[in-house]
């Protein structure tokens, strides 16, 4: 029977990592995207604002990063078994730790 794959993330407080950094930059992408439509829609014309733009995704990128810093420390373990497509996840942050499976 083949091992399962263990994945621990521990995410300490006060500290960023390399990647709070690339979902940071992931949602200054899709923030501008849909401010940039919405804005159009609500114009009826697609006319971009490139000031705002990118007000909007300095703003996004520094919230989002300061959420990070500021969370709480947690560690999460995710169990994937070999051919199973079902993944379960331990969450350690709480008093009493929780675990959820999903599929995917």
């Amino acid at each position: 029977m083949p091992e399962p794959n263990i994945k621990v993330i521990a995410n300490r407080q006060f500290l960023l990592n390399a990647r709070d950094f690339l979902r940071g930059a992931l949602y200054t992408v899709v923030t501008a995207i849909l401010t940039s439509v919405y804005t159009s829609l609500d114009a009826g014309t697609f006319k971009i604002d490139w000031n705002a733009q990118k007000h909007i995704a300095i703003i996004t990128f520094l919230g989002y990063l300061i959420k990070n810093w500021l969370e709480p420390n947690n560690t999460l373990i995710q169990v994937k078994k070999a051919g199973d497509i079902s993944n379960i996840q331990v969450d350690l942050t709480k008093e009493k730790p929780t675990v959820t499976t999903s599929v995917g």
